[in-house]
């Protein structure tokens, strides 16, 4: 394995990562416990946690609250 392979699976490493944190970060903030499992183990180099914190856990929603 070559130098810049190596380097582009440890950016991808920290990528998803660090999107992951996030998602269960706000996952578990919210008491949304069932896409912790989810957010945790599959690896999809941040488009699952993107897709969690952009579509489902919009900023300023909180879980049970109403929209008026």
């Amino acid at each position: 394995m070559g130098k810049t392979q190596r380097w582009l699976i440890f950016a991808a490493a920290v990528w998803d990562t660090a999107w992951k944190l996030a998602a269960v970060w706000r996952a578990l903030g919210r008491r949304d416990f069932k896409w912790v499992p989810a957010l945790l183990t599959v690896n999809s180099v941040g488009l699952l946690p993107m897709a969690y914190l952009f579509f489902v856990a919009k900023d300023g929603e909180e879980e049970g609250e109403e929209e008026e």
